[in-house]
C-alpha cells in the first residue's frame, strides 16, 4: 500500500524528486512556516496529558536489542513529553515545554487525555476566596511561540534595505472541551481522519517494541472493544427511548443527537433482531449503521496494510528491507489527518469525462506541437476531458470488483458515452501520486492504456495540475488542485488517458515506468491480505470483518445467556 513520502516515489527512482519537493515545502517564501517553534500545554485541574514512556522491550537473553550493548531502546524515542509527532522535550527537563524546529499547517502532534482525580471524573467546579464554588469549564490551552520570516514593508530589491525580516510571535489558544457522558456522545463526536493519525502512532509503537504480530493482535483488539462498546450503548440508548415511550414521553423529544435521539439512533441498524433493519447482522455488528464508526473496521486493516507495519510475505514479493520500513513510519508518523487517511486508504471517486476530439483547426495546430515533442504526442493533442458539475460516486469500495461495477452501473445508465465504460475516468487521490484513468479497460483482466506526459515541473516545483496535451474541463481541473493543495509536498499528478476514437492509446512518456493499473490495483486495499491471528493464513478485508464480527457474535450471545 501506499507508505511512500509525500510527493514522490521512493521505490520507482523518485527519491532525488521526493526529497526536493519535501525541502522545496519547508521553505520560508512557499507556504506559510514557522521555525525554532516553543509549545506548551495548560489545562484546567484533573484534566492532563498522560506522559507515560513507551516501555521497550525487556533486555534478556530472547531479545536482539541489548541495553547494555546498543543503548536505549528506539522504542523510547517514540513519544516527547506524552506527545507523538515531530517534536522534541525541553533540554530543561519541563514536561509540559516542546520544541518544534519547524512547523506549518500541516504539522500534526498526538497526545493521550488523562483523568487525573480519585474519583476519576473531572472537575466541574472549584473554590474561590471571596465567590465560593465558581462553575470550572474543562478547557486546554496552547501557548505557542515561533519565529516567521515575513516580507519586509521598507525594503525592495536590495537597495532600500533587506527584502524580508524575522519575526517572534506569540499566539495563545483556549479551546472550550466537552467532556462526553457515555460512549454515544464519544462516538459522534469522532474524526476518523484524526483517529488514524492517534491509531497509527499507538499500532507502530507496539510494533517497535513488540514486533509485527503484536500490532496485528493490538488493532484487532481495539476494534473489537470500541465496536463491543458502540453495540452495548446502543443497547443502553434502545431501552432509555423504550423507557420514555412507556411514559408517554416522545422517545426522541429529550435526546440529542450526540446520544442518538431524532433522526441519527435507528435501532434496527444497530441492533440485531430489530425488524424493519437495511444492514444485514455482519453489518450491524461491524458498525455499518453508525454515521462515525462505520470506517472503523477498514481503518484498522488498511493501518495493518501500510508499509510501516505489513508483515512481510514469506517466498513473496514483499521484503522490505528495515531501512524501507523506517522510511515509511517516518514519513506517515509527520503526515496531516488528512494525508494519512489518503495513504492507507486512497480516496477515489468516479467522474462522467466524455473523452472527445478537438475542432480540424486546433487539433492541426495541436499535432504540430505534438509532433515537434515526439512520442505520440499528436494523438494526444486531440483529446478533451468535459465533466459534469461532481462525482458520479463520491466514494468508491476500495477493491477490483467494486470498481469495476460501479463503472458498469454507470455505463449502463448511459452516464458513460458508449460502452464499456467509455467517457468514465477514476480520480485516483494519494499522497504517492494523484492520477486520472480512464476507465475502458477496466473490465480487461490487463490494461494497455498508454498516458499523457505532464508537462516539465509536475510534480516537482510545479503546481501539478496541468494536464499537458489533455484538456481537463474547469471543474475537474478545480478539484485536481484543491487535492495537489491539500499536501505539503506536491505528489505528481499523471493522466492515464486515451483517445475516443479507434481505442488507440495515447503514447506514454515522461519516463513512468509503472503501468497505470498497476497503482489502481496497488490501492485496493480490500484486496490485499493480512495473516491471521496465527500467522499461517492471510485473510482478505471481507474474510477479516468475518472473523471480527463472529467474536462479537458470541460475545453478545454468551452475555444474553450468562
Amino acid at each position: 500500500m501506499a507508505g511512500a513520502a509525500e510527493g514522490g516515489d521512493m521505490w520507482a527512482g523518485g527519491t532525488v524528486e521526493a526529497m526536493a519537493a519535501e525541502v522545496r515545502a519547508r521553505v520560508p517564501w512557499g507556504r506559510p512556516t514557522a521555525f525554532g517553534g516553543v509549545l506548551r500545554l495548560r489545562m484546567t485541574p484533573t484534566l492532563t496529558v498522560d506522559r507515560s514512556p513507551v516501555d521497550p522491550p525487556p533486555s534478556d537473553s530472547s531479545s536482539p536489542w541489548n541495553a547494555s550493548v546498543h543503548g536505549p531502546h528506539p522504542a523510547v524515542y517514540l513519544k516527547s513529553s506524552g506527545f507523538s509527532g515531530p517534536s522534541s522535550p525541553s533540554p530543561d527537563g519541563q514536561d509540559d515545554l516542546l520544541l518544534l524546529g519547524t512547523c506549518d499547517d500541516t504539522t500534526t502532534l498526538a497526545f493521550d487525555w488523562e483523568i487525573a482525580s480519585s474519583s476519576g471524573a473531572v472537575r466541574t467546579s472549584t473554590y474561590v476566596e471571596g465567590r465560593g464554588d465558581v462553575e470550572l469549564v474543562p478547557c486546554v490551552q496552547s501557548c505557542f511561540a515561533y519565529t516567521e520570516v515575513v516580507r519586509n514593508g521598507d525594503g525592495d530589491d536590495g537597495e532600500g534595505g533587506p527584502r524580508y525580516r524575522t519575526v517572534r510571535r506569540l499566539r495563545v489558544l483556549t479551546t472550550h472541551v466537552r467532556v462526553a457522558d457515555d460512549a454515544e456522545s464519544l462516538a459522534s463526536s469522532l474524526d476518523a481522519e484524526a483517529l488514524a493519525v492517534v491509531l497509527f502512532h499507538k499500532l507502530h509503537a507496539a510494533a517497535s517494541t513488540d514486533g509485527l504480530g503484536e500490532a496485528r493482535t493490538a488493532s484487532r483488539n481495539w476494534l473489537l472493544s470500541a465496536l463491543m462498546c458502540c453495540y452495548r450503548n446502543a443497547e443502553r440508548t434502545e431501552e432509555l427511548r423504550r423507557e420514555r415511550a412507556e411514559r408517554g414521553v416522545d422517545p426522541d423529544a429529550l435526546l440529542d443527537d450526540s446520544r442518538g435521539g431524532g433522526s441519527g439512533f435507528y435501532p434496527s441498524d444497530r441492533l440485531l433482531d430489530v425488524p424493519g433493519g437495511t444492514l444485514s447482522d455482519r453489518d450491524v455488528l461491524l458498525a455499518q449503521g453508525h454515521e462515525r464508526l462505520c470506517s472503523l473496521p477498514l481503518l484498522a486493516f488498511s493501518m495493518l496494510c501500510c508499509d510501516a507495519l505489513r508483515e512481510g510475505e514469506r517466498g513473496g514479493t514483499y521484503r522490505p528491507s528495515a531501512d524501507a520500513r523506517c522510511a515509511a513510519a517516518a514519513n506517515m508518523g509527520n503526515m496531516s489527518p488528512g494525508a494519512l487517511a489518503r495513504c492507507i486508504a486512497p480516496r477515489m471517486e468516479l467522474w462522467s469525462c466524455p473523452l472527445t476530439r478537438k475542432d480540424a483547426s486546433e487539433a492541426s495546430a495541436a499535432e504540430g506541437e505534438g509532433g515537434a515533442r515526439g512520442g505520440g504526442g499528436g494523438a494526444a493533442a486531440a483529446l478533451t476531458v468535459d465533466s459534469a458539475s461532481g462525482p458520479l460516486v463520491d466514494s468508491i469500495e476500495m477493491s477490483m470488483t467494486a470498481v469495476r461495477e460501479a463503472v458498469q452501473d454507470h455505463a449502463d445508465n448511459g452516464r458513460g458515452e458508449g460502452e464499456g465504460g467509455d467517457g468514465l475516468v477514476l480520480l485516483l487521490d494519494s499522497p504517492r501520486q494523484i492520477m486520472l484513468y480512464d476507465c475502458r479497460d477496466l473490465a480487461s483482466a490487463a490494461s494497455n492504456l498508454g498516458e499523457i506526459p505532464p508537462p516539465a515541473g509536475v510534480g516537482g516545483g510545479g503546481t501539478g495540475i496541468d494536464a499537458g496535451d489533455a484538456e481537463v474541463n474547469e471543474t475537474l481541473r478545480s478539484v485536481i488542485a484543491e487535492t495537489v493543495r491539500s499536501y505539503r509536498a506536491t505528489p505528481p499528478v499523471r493522466y492515464a488517458l486515451k483517445a475516443n476514437e479507434g481505442g488507440r492509446g495515447i503514447a506514454a512518456g515522461g519516463g513512468y515506468g509503472v503501468p497505470p493499473l498497476s497503482h489502481i490495483n496497488d490501492a485496493m486495499v480490500e484486496d490485499a491480505g493480512v495473516p491471521d491471528e496465527e500467522g499461517r493464513t492471510t485473510l482478505r478485508y471481507d474474510e477479516w470483518c468475518d472473523g471480527i464480527a463472529g467474536l462479537i457474535h458470541d460475545e453478545i450471545r454468551a452475555g444474553a445467556t450468562g
